[in-house]
């Protein structure tokens, strides 16, 4: 029988004839109101950020970006003869949502990127899919795992041969808007003080419901206002899916070891750099994952008892390695919390329990001060 998940996936292919014509606009007070309120897949998808006060042809980003534009590029890298971009495609055994994300990749309206397919040792129709998309788009590389190497890994050969200044990864179970690459790339090109640039992206529940992640919000400021803003909210971590600049992104991934949260770790380097721009779009769907393949996931990582009660312990130590020592100081505060917080995905239920309990403690001490 087919899921409700897949049925929503199977529509995504209609929603791409809606892309190209007249599209509703949103306001931007309404849309704030909705954003993470679960919303129609077609209002969250094909909507457009409307300035009042220029109306629609404005550009479409100004309200959000300041004095971002399409058309300005500092570096000069629009005019590029040669691929600015690097699409990573990990997947295992992803035969089922594989053509689709294929599909969406390949007819972006800017196409001109490399799209390597990291296959890692696949066993079902994966290599097959793969294969026909790359016979017919010489943009098209696979790089096949001879044997399984854990997911860490098989995204780390994605970045770590990229050479071109921009990347993104791009898993096997999501979807693009024809014009995400156009957009998110234009953003980022046009901000030489940013390291990321996202879109905001629809998360698809088990049941089809849709949110907006609360991952992709815009970091600014200097160093350490950028750092902990991200500390304090790091939401789902959707803006890991963005497009990096490609030299900060492999500094993240440079001494990565397996551990939950992982993700979370390769971001450092380029907030330590640059600020990240969210483009007020949504122009990606996720499949979102549930908390107890997350609880999974610590299991199988973390060997450590203390560990498994602090999600986030080693990936708190790893951070607190890579920063500079004033930055580790001033911000030591905010990494403990933010290992703390990662209680509710420990795989023991005393864990949980423990950390509810202290929510509610501290909820009632603040109501009697």
């Amino acid at each position: 029988m087919q899921g409700v998940g897949q049925r929503v996936r199977d529509q995504r292919g209609d929603l791409l004839a809606a892309q190209r014509t007249a599209m509703p606009l949103l306001a931007p007070r309404r849309h704030a109101q909705q954003r993470g309120a679960a919303c129609g897949s077609n209002r969250l998808w094909i909507h457009r950020w409307q300035c009042p006060d220029r109306g629609p042809d404005c550009g479409g980003l100004a309200l959000a970006l300041g004095s971002w534009h399409p058309t300005v590029d500092p570096e000069g890298l629009m005019t590029s003869n040669a691929p600015l971009l690097t699409i990573g495609l990990p997947v295992y055994n992803g035969g089922t949502t594989l053509r689709a994300a294929l599909t969406a990749l390949t007819t972006q309206t800017r196409g001109d990127f490399r799209l390597v397919i990291g296959d890692n040792a696949s066993t079902d129709d994966t290599p097959l899919i793969a294969r026909e998309f790359a016979d017919r788009d010489p943009r098209i590389t696979i790089v096949r795992r001879p044997a399984l190497v854990s997911a860490i890994d098989n995204f780390r050969l994605l970045i770590e041969t990229a050479d071109t200044p921009f990347f993104m990864f791009a898993p096997a179970d999501d979807w693009w808007a024809p014009r995400f690459v156009e957009t998110v790339l234009a953003a980022l090109i046009a901000a030489p003080s940013a390291s990321l640039a996202c879109s905001r992206i629809a998360m698809i529940a088990a049941d089809g419901t849709q949110t907006v992640s609360n991952g992709t919000n815009t970091l600014d400021g200097d160093a350490e206002t950028r750092l902990r803003q991200y500390l304090r909210r790091p939401g789902d971590g959707s803006r890991f899916y963005g497009i990096h600049r490609t030299a900060l992104f492999q500094q993240g991934f440079a001494a990565l070891t397996p551990m939950p949260a992982f993700d979370w770790l390769t971001l450092i380097p380029g907030l330590m750099a640059g600020t990240h721009i969210e483009v007020p779009e949504v122009l990606m769907h996720r499949d979102a994952t549930p908390i107890e393949r997350y609880r999974d996931w610590v299991l199988r990582l973390e060997p450590n008892p203390i560990g498994r009660v602090l999600p986030n312990l080693r990936l708190a130590r790893a951070m607190m390695k890579m920063l500079p020592p004033p930055l580790r100081r001033r911000l030591f505060r905010d990494i403990m919390l933010m290992c703390a917080a990662s209680m509710p995905n420990s795989p023991y239920p005393a864990a949980r329990s423990a950390y509810a309990n202290l929510l509610n403690a501290r909820r009632l001490l603040s109501r009697r001060a």
